[in-house]
């Protein structure tokens, strides 16, 4: 979730998921499947407000949110 305006995320989740991303994931690649893994590796020290963005954006399942929290 890096800060460029291209990519396969929206701006919002963008904006919410950057910390996370630079935090957790900063060599991955914002197009491929390996972001994806990294993420969930780092389950529920990932923010609340970048896992309701990508929730919201219909990038996880809702029940993700209670899984994470």
């Amino acid at each position: 979730m890096a800060a460029a305006s291209s990519g396969p995320y929206s701006a919002r989740v963008r904006r919410a998921c950057k910390g996370d991303y630079n935090r957790f994931c900063p060599g991955y690649s914002l197009y491929g499947t390996e972001l994806r893994r990294c993420m969930q590796a780092a389950g529920k020290a990932i923010s609340k407000s970048c896992i309701r963005a990508l929730i919201d954006a219909g990038e996880v399942p809702r029940s993700m949110l209670k899984k994470s929290f």
